[in-house]
Protein backbone atom coordinates (compact mmCIF):
# COMPACT_ATOMS: atom_id res chain seq x y z
CA UNK A 1 0.00 0.00 0.00
CA UNK A 2 0.73 3.78 -0.47
CA UNK A 3 2.47 5.66 2.59
CA UNK A 4 1.58 8.93 4.29
CA UNK A 5 3.59 10.85 6.83
CA UNK A 6 3.24 14.16 8.50
CA UNK A 7 5.32 15.79 10.62
CA UNK A 8 4.17 17.65 13.57
CA UNK A 9 3.98 21.46 14.02
CA UNK A 10 5.11 20.75 17.36
CA UNK A 11 8.44 19.44 15.84
CA UNK A 12 9.41 22.92 14.76
CA UNK A 13 8.50 24.63 18.07
CA UNK A 14 11.62 26.76 19.70
CA UNK A 15 13.24 24.19 22.49
CA UNK A 16 14.59 27.30 24.07
CA UNK A 17 11.24 28.77 24.38
CA UNK A 18 8.58 28.47 27.11
CA UNK A 19 5.83 26.19 25.51
CA UNK A 20 3.44 28.66 27.31
CA UNK A 21 5.06 31.54 24.52
CA UNK A 22 4.66 29.32 21.61
CA UNK A 23 0.99 28.16 21.89
CA UNK A 24 -0.36 30.01 18.50
CA UNK A 25 1.78 27.33 17.00
CA UNK A 26 1.26 24.61 18.91
CA UNK A 27 -1.87 22.32 17.56
CA UNK A 28 -5.32 21.99 19.22
CA UNK A 29 -5.79 19.07 16.55
CA UNK A 30 -5.45 17.05 13.37
CA UNK A 31 -7.79 16.74 10.31
CA UNK A 32 -6.65 14.40 7.34
CA UNK A 33 -9.13 14.09 4.87
CA UNK A 34 -8.22 10.84 1.98
CA UNK A 35 -9.65 10.55 -1.13
CA UNK A 36 -8.57 6.84 -2.87
CA UNK A 37 -10.41 5.00 -5.42
CA UNK A 38 -10.33 1.16 -5.46
CA UNK A 39 -8.55 -0.20 -8.11
CA UNK A 40 -11.40 -0.48 -11.22
CA UNK A 41 -13.64 1.15 -9.49
CA UNK A 42 -14.59 5.06 -10.51
CA UNK A 43 -15.95 5.71 -7.45
CA UNK A 44 -13.72 7.87 -4.67
CA UNK A 45 -14.06 7.05 -1.57
CA UNK A 46 -13.27 9.35 1.45
CA UNK A 47 -11.93 8.46 4.67
CA UNK A 48 -12.13 11.75 6.92
CA UNK A 49 -10.36 11.59 10.71
CA UNK A 50 -9.58 14.06 13.04
CA UNK A 51 -8.77 14.24 16.90
CA UNK A 52 -7.59 16.82 19.59
CA UNK A 53 -4.75 17.64 21.58
CA UNK A 54 -4.68 17.84 25.12
CA UNK A 55 -0.89 18.83 25.58
CA UNK A 56 -0.75 15.99 28.14
CA UNK A 57 2.12 13.68 28.10
CA UNK A 58 0.13 11.22 29.63
CA UNK A 59 -2.09 10.48 26.89
CA UNK A 60 -1.96 9.93 23.20
CA UNK A 61 -4.53 10.15 20.64
CA UNK A 62 -3.11 7.20 18.60
CA UNK A 63 -1.09 4.34 19.16
CA UNK A 64 1.15 2.51 16.38
CA UNK A 65 -1.33 -0.13 15.15
CA UNK A 66 -4.54 2.01 15.30
CA UNK A 67 -6.98 1.35 12.14
CA UNK A 68 -8.54 4.06 10.91
CA UNK A 69 -10.84 3.21 8.39
CA UNK A 70 -7.93 1.89 5.60
CA UNK A 71 -5.95 3.81 6.96
CA UNK A 72 -3.38 1.94 10.12
CA UNK A 73 -0.65 3.58 11.94
CA UNK A 74 2.99 1.88 11.91
CA UNK A 75 5.17 4.79 13.22
CA UNK A 76 4.68 7.28 15.98
CA UNK A 77 7.34 9.36 17.09
CA UNK A 78 7.86 10.61 20.96
CA UNK A 79 6.99 13.35 22.29
CA UNK A 80 9.83 16.24 22.65
CA UNK A 81 11.59 15.88 25.95
CA UNK A 82 11.91 19.74 25.81
CA UNK A 83 8.16 20.08 25.81
CA UNK A 84 7.10 16.85 27.96
CA UNK A 85 8.48 15.73 31.26
CA UNK A 86 7.30 12.42 30.91
CA UNK A 87 9.63 11.87 27.98
CA UNK A 88 12.86 10.84 28.36
CA UNK A 89 15.60 13.04 29.54
CA UNK A 90 18.35 13.47 27.07
CA UNK A 91 20.99 15.81 29.61
CA UNK A 92 22.61 15.18 32.70
CA UNK A 93 21.42 16.88 35.69
CA UNK A 94 23.26 20.25 36.84
CA UNK A 95 25.97 20.13 39.55
CA UNK A 96 24.23 23.29 40.86
CA UNK A 97 23.77 24.09 44.59
CA UNK A 98 20.57 23.86 45.79
CA UNK A 99 20.00 27.31 48.06
CA UNK A 100 19.66 27.25 51.47
CA UNK A 101 16.72 28.41 53.58
CA UNK A 102 16.00 31.51 55.17
CA UNK A 103 15.82 32.35 58.64
CA UNK A 104 12.57 32.27 60.30
CA UNK A 105 10.75 36.04 61.11
CA UNK A 106 12.48 37.32 64.62
CA UNK A 107 9.95 39.77 65.64
CA UNK A 108 7.64 39.16 68.52
CA UNK A 109 4.18 39.67 68.38
CA UNK A 110 1.45 40.51 70.66
CA UNK A 111 -1.01 37.83 70.76
CA UNK A 112 -4.80 38.71 69.52
CA UNK A 113 -7.52 39.37 71.94
CA UNK A 114 -10.00 37.12 73.46
CA UNK A 115 -12.88 38.18 72.72
CA UNK A 116 -14.88 41.22 70.82
CA UNK A 117 -13.96 44.68 71.51
CA UNK A 118 -16.74 47.53 71.57
CA UNK A 119 -14.64 49.21 69.51
CA UNK A 120 -12.02 49.20 66.68
CA UNK A 121 -8.71 48.97 67.49
CA UNK A 122 -5.06 50.23 66.30
CA UNK A 123 -3.41 47.30 67.78
CA UNK A 124 -4.26 43.87 69.59
CA UNK A 125 -5.54 45.17 73.11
Amino acid sequence: GDTVSFDSVSAKLNPDDPLSSQLNYAPGGVLISLRAKSEGSETFVTNRVSWMYTNSCDTLPTSVGDAIGWITLTDQTEASPAFCTAAPPTISPTNMPTPLPTSAPVAATDPPTTSPTKSPTLAPV
